[in-house]
């Protein structure tokens, strides 16, 4: 499936859940994401907008367990890293997101695991964001990067450009998706 195809479907069937089923299925996703980053120290996250998969609790949740957090800044033709204490931190950035305005800045190959948001994925971890590309180009410095999505924004396959980058794990209510390693 061609790349702008899948965004627009995927945008739209999550557009599509109830609050109530968002709320469902946000405490779902949360609860394997806790599971997944447990042995993890450092954990960069991006700050849910719009329909995502909500990140406010469970940024809140991983500062409580004692893990180090860092969310993205937008800036022109990058994101920057802040570690953040709280949500407190944040002010409305770019498009409204909520990001940090000041703190330590990390780098993103400091950073353990990283929630990558999506617009659709398929089973083999390929994504596809909001079609700027800032995540592709942070990604090949992390560590593992987890994506967080509601399974009705899995489609069939993406087709991928070279550039693209396949996320180890994509977390969705129903599921936990893992990359294919390529065959020796």
């Amino acid at each position: 499936m061609k790349k702008a195809e899948a965004r627009k479907n995927g945008l739209n069937r999550r557009r599509e859940l109830t609050e109530a089923e968002r709320n469902d299925f946000n405490a779902s996703i949360a609860a394997k994401v806790m599971d997944a980053v447990s042995s993890a120290q450092v954990i960069g996250c991006y700050v849910s907008f719009r329909q995502e998969v909500s990140t406010h609790e469970l940024i809140t949740n991983l500062i409580r367990a004692g893990k180090q957090v860092a969310v993205p800044k937008t800036l022109p033709d990058h994101l920057e890293f802040y570690l953040i204490g709280s949500l407190d931190e944040l002010k409305p950035g770019v498009l409204g997101i909520s990001e940090p305005d000041h703190g330590k800045v990390i780098h993103p190959s400091k950073i353990d695991i990283m929630l990558v948001p999506l617009s659709s994925f398929d089973e083999c971890c390929h994504r596809t964001g909001y079609g700027k590309g800032y995540y592709d180009r942070i990604l090949p410095y992390c560590r593992m990067s987890i994506g967080l999505a509601y399974e009705c924004q899995k489609c069939d396959r993406i087709e991928t450009d070279p550039w693209d980058q396949t996320l180890d794990l994509i977390i969705t209510e129903r599921s936990i998706y893992q990359k294919q390693l390529p065959e020796t």
